[in-house]
């Protein structure tokens, strides 16, 4: 069965239900919805899917700690290692605006696919340079098609065309692991947690005045067109925008604390 396998993908869909119920749920509507349930039998690599994600073409892939599976809707595919993957255990699956599907690997390896064939460290110089000793966890394209890596252990990668600039926290009061990447309306690239928001430019890393803090990098969404990010915050679910912070709507405290 595909199963959302840990708290922090909890998060993620409670901010995406709690975003989606305060915009489109109307008292007295009613709808009816129709679940399949899919296991090892039909070909998925491992029930416990870490991302999934349905590419520009319709595919649905599917990170798992064994491998990714593609879907076209009728049959799954299972890609490892020996198909070309860095790693086997992927965290997340990205897709650029080249049409790159991008693999964030627990090993500290990036890859990606594209147009039938697969780039990794091995393979590509890029990629060499991006090799890190911590997990990649999130990734992000901003307006000048820059790629925004987040890491689990106090880096930030950025991939420029083939130049890769890999960012360290400035001090020891700082806590960039985990973040959540997104762009402001001035194009300012900006990465988030549950201890701060942070500014990423020329100069480095500086960190950014933050009304709410996310509960977690896992609970935020963000819309691209409106340069807008909505998170769960311990106030509730928070919009950032134009540089200004809102409760779009309070939760109740124990809920809360429960997902944290």
């Amino acid at each position: 069965m595909i199963l959302l396998p840990n708290k922090a993908n909890s998060l993620k869909w409670l901010a995406s239900f709690l975003f989606i119920f305060s915009i489109t749920i109307h008292p007295g509507s009613t709808q009816t919805i129709n679940f399949r349930n899919y296991t090892v039998l039909n070909g998925l690599a491992n029930s416990n899917i870490y991302y999934t994600l349905q590419d520009s073409r319709g595919f649905l892939w599917l990170a798992t700690s064994s491998g990714v599976n593609r879907f076209d809707g009728k049959k799954f595919e299972l890609l490892t290692t020996d198909n070309g993957l860095a790693d086997n255990e992927v965290l997340m699956i990205y897709e650029d605006s080249k049409g790159r599907i991008w693999f964030l690997n627990f090993n500290g390896k990036l890859g990606y696919y594209y147009d039938g064939k697969f780039f990794n460290p091995e393979n590509d110089e890029t990629l060499k340079k991006a090799v890190i000793k911590s997990s990649y966890t999130n990734c992000f394209e901003d307006s000048s098609n820059r790629l925004w890596f987040a890491t689990n252990q106090q880096q930030i990668v950025e991939i420029d065309d083939q130049k890769v600039k890999i960012y360290h926290k400035p001090n020891k009061e700082l806590d960039i692991s985990n973040t959540f990447i997104f762009e402001d309306e001035h194009n300012r690239v900006l990465a988030a947690n549950n201890k701060g928001f942070y500014y990423l430019g020329e100069k480095g890393i500086v960190q950014e005045p933050a009304k709410y803090l996310p509960i977690s990098s896992k609970s935020s969404q963000y819309n691209k067109q409106k340069r807008q990010l909505v998170y769960l915050s311990e106030k509730g679910l928070i919009e950032f925008k134009n540089g200004q912070f809102n409760i779009i709507r309070s939760i109740p405290e124990e809920i809360v604390k429960k997902e944290m």
